[in-house]
């Protein structure tokens, strides 16, 4: 999966990182099967629960689900304040495994450890389409086109919402 940069790019740097919500916000080190290794992002959502995307624990290509996942919360470049917590227990939808629908490619990661308690999460909600259309959407990661472990931010208005997806022009 290649970065998308629309026009200028408009991210900005976190720095520190250990605040919260950014610290709650994790870089992801990924072992395929194939013995391949990739990057992710994800982000607490309990305390031991990690949200990912589900090409980052099931990739098609590379021989199905993950060999492991190291999760590195807050991570800012080679400084890893919350340490690195690896995992096998690995989650997706059968819509992402079974079909590789991008309407459906999303998963988790269980941690050993309640690494959120310490970080803080974000939990989840229920909102209506009218209620996402109104608002600024923020995204923060770590993405593949700066330098290693590097946290990047930003937001703008949210573009359309349908059943399954948020559509957005963020870098």
């Amino acid at each position: 999966v290649f970065e998308v940069v629309i026009g200028n790019d408009d991210r900005s740097r976190i720095n520190p990182t250990t605040a919260y919500p950014w610290r709650a916000i994790c870089s992801l080190l990924i072992k395929a099967k194939t013995g391949k290794y990739y990057i992710g992002t994800g982000w607490m959502v309990g305390p031991g629960t990690v949200i990912t995307a589900g090409h980052c624990v099931y990739m098609h290509d590379q021989g199905g689900w993950a060999e492991w996942i190291e999760v590195m919360p807050g991570r800012n470049g080679s400084i890893k304040p919350y340490g690195t917590i690896r995992s096998s227990n690995l989650r997706s939808v059968t819509g992402w495994t079974s079909s590789k629908n991008r309407d459906n490619d999303y998963g988790a990661i269980i941690l050993s450890t309640k690494i959120g308690n310490t970080v803080g999460y974000f939990g989840y909600a229920n909102k209506s389409d009218s209620f996402i259309k109104s608002k600024t959407l923020n995204l923060s990661g770590y993405p593949g086109d700066k330098p290693s472990g590097e946290q990047w931010f930003m937001s703008r208005a949210c573009k359309s919402v349908s059943s399954r997806v948020i559509t957005y022009d963020i870098d």
